[in-house]
């Protein structure tokens, strides 16, 4: 039964790196006008105007279920990558 689990971690963690590198290809080094915030809790992940890093981009990742941002071109796509790993 630890085998397993071990392994669905394993399978959770190289999908959210997968995640992470999709969005850093997006949006790696830019500074969005828009905070990135948790919908549930209203804590910031990203703040307005600050540079985005992998660090960053990991926080909006274990945030993903519930990632909110204003609306605005780049949440469409922002969504657009995160939605298939939502299951």
């Amino acid at each position: 039964m630890i085998i397993i689990m071990n392994i669905t971690n394993m399978n959770m963690m190289n999908r959210d790196l997968e995640l992470v590198e999709e969005l850093a290809c997006l949006c790696l080094g830019m500074k969005l006008p828009l905070d990135i915030y948790n919908s549930v809790n209203g804590e910031i992940i990203i703040a307005a105007n600050v540079k985005i890093t992998k660090h960053r981009l990991m926080k909006v990742v274990k945030n993903k279920q519930h990632v909110m941002i204003d609306p605005s071109p780049i949440k469409d796509k922002i969504l657009t990558i995160i939605k298939p790993y939502l299951s």
